[in-house]
């Protein structure tokens, strides 16, 4: 289906299994529906769900799952403005962006929804360039960027960006997975606002190379306020030359020219390390709990004494960390 310079209502459909070069199930250019409880299972396209070029729909209400594309396997936009609240995308796949891609422009929200089970080599949640991005009240969970066919390695299992604005708030962005860089989030060359997030439980498991950055990689600006940033683990790597050791649990900043201010936030029982200053970036932390201590005013290295922590349980294999699983915690 493709509308173009319209504004129509689409309600309580069903897209099963199409094919498009652009949209698999829905194209939008030049227009603003408000797409309604549908549904978008199966398809493939630019875009496998959803293509929004230069568009400003308002999606709600919608399941995007099993969808695949070269980008954007759950939806697609480019220098388009989308609304997209209680949705649900899982189980879609991109070589960038595996539940939503957005790039050139674009200036999108994403609230009250989930975006699951994903997977793509650049962004297994989401994938984000030179664009805006706002994620509110939004569980990012599961997700995995992985190499595939083109070789590219895992950058981003969570969110990657690049050249953007990302603001995340109020939400849950845990076991995802990266084979290379930024569990959660790798941010590059970019300026990210997380307010009032968990990020747990994340990944950099290392595939030809050591795992790096399991929790949040940022170059560029990074602004954390009220996060609680626990259990991310960056996997070292044995190759031709022996053993390599992980680097950049919790939080990493990297470059001469990036800056990260972090005010009271929660980092603990990340490994190898909870935050990580790479080639002299500016970091400033205050009134906040690191593990381990960090200078600063107000920082503090206390236990902060949850009711159960998550943790990483070793499934009966403490030799082994691929068969580990992350447990929640409350």
């Amino acid at each position: 289906m493709c509308i173009v310079r319209g504004n129509p209502l689409v309600a309580n459909c069903t897209f099963i299994m199409n094919w498009s070069g652009g949209g698999g199930g829905l194209c939008n250019i030049n227009s603003a529906p408000t797409v309604s409880n549908c549904t978008f299972v199966g398809n493939y396209g630019y875009g496998g769900g959803v293509y929004n070029e230069e568009s400003s729909p308002v999606v709600s209400g919608c399941t995007f799952s099993i969808n695949n594309a070269l980008a954007g396997g759950g939806m697609y936009d480019t220098n388009s403005s989308p609304i997209v609240s209680n949705c649900t995308l899982s189980g879609n796949r991109a070589y960038f962006g595996g539940g939503i891609y957005c790039e050139e422009g674009s200036c999108g929200t994403v609230k009250d929804s989930i975006i699951k089970d994903n997977l793509a080599n650049w962004g297994g949640g989401v994938y984000c360039h030179r664009s805006s991005l706002t994620i509110e009240t939004t569980i990012i969970m599961d997700n995995k960027a992985s190499p595939g066919p083109t070789g590219f390695t895992g950058h981003g299992g969570g969110i990657f960006c690049s050249y953007s604005h990302l603001t995340i708030a109020d939400g849950v962005i845990a076991r995802n997975q990266a084979t290379e860089i930024g569990g959660a989030i790798s941010s590059n060359s970019s300026e990210l606002l997380l307010v009032n997030n968990v990020v747990g439980g994340n990944e950099a498991i290392g595939w030809r190379s050591p795992g790096l950055d399991a929790g949040i990689f940022c170059s560029g600006s990074g602004t954390l306020i009220n996060n609680t940033i626990l259990g991310n683990r960056a996997r070292g790597y044995t190759g031709p030359r022996g053993y390599a050791p992980g680097e950049g649990g919790g939080i990493r900043c990297w470059g001469g020219g990036s800056e990260l201010v972090m005010v009271n936030c929660l980092v603990r029982e990340n490994r190898p390390n909870q935050v990580e200053a790479s080639d002299d970036p500016n970091v400033q932390i205050a009134y906040s709990d690191i593990d381990g201590g960090w200078a600063g005013v107000g920082n503090i290295d206390a236990d902060p004494c949850f009711a159960q922590a998550g943790y990483w349980d070793p499934n009966a294999t403490h030799e082994d960390a691929n068969d580990d699983f992350w447990v929640d915690g409350e």
